[in-house]
């Protein structure tokens, strides 16, 4: 199938289910957009990612966070900041058998049944501007959801075109 095929039926996909989705606009009591001390003063910097990181942005970890995902452990929450709004929350499952199994499971259960795309798995209209969407990933040592505002990605995207624009 080629490219043009993939991605209309991707966007295809995206359409039709976008109607039916949950709509994710942040994660438990916080909300795309809320500044970093809404975590509260317990709240603690979580140490960048070499290589993975990026320096515009200000991860967190709030150490009251319950770590479950509907009754499935969880390894971690974090929430990332943008210019001082919450615009991504990174959840790290745990490793081991019929884990990344359990993990979509968890998010079925708190989001509504996920839709496929180009060899993702996501939740909401994750090809959109607006609202929120989920991107399950595995295949890794543990599974991943990236809890993400549309909106603040593509403004952030504008942004670093804007900052490449002027650094020529």
């Amino acid at each position: 199938m080629n490219y043009r095929i993939q991605t209309a039926l991707a966007v295809s996909l995206v359409l039709v289910g976008a109607v039916h989705a949950a709509e994710i606009d942040g994660f438990r009591d916080m909300r795309f957009g809320d500044p970093p001390a809404k975590l509260g003063s317990g709240a603690r910097v979580k140490p960048p990612t070499p290589g993975l990181s990026d320096p515009s942005e200000q991860c967190l970890q709030r150490p009251s966070d319950r770590l479950a995902l509907a009754s499935i452990p969880i390894q971690s929450i974090d929430y990332c900041f943008y210019k001082g709004k919450l615009f991504n929350v990174i959840v790290t499952g745990i490793g081991g058998a019929d884990s990344e199994q359990q993990f979509a499971a968890a998010l079925t259960s708190a989001f509504g049944t996920p839709r496929s795309a180009m060899g993702m798995t996501f939740w909401g209209d994750y090809f959109g501007t607006q609202g929120g969407s989920i991107l399950m990933m595995t295949g890794g040592k543990y599974p991943l959801a990236f809890i993400t505002s549309n909106e603040i990605r593509q403004q952030r995207k504008r942004d670093e075109q804007e900052a490449s624009k002027r650094k020529l």
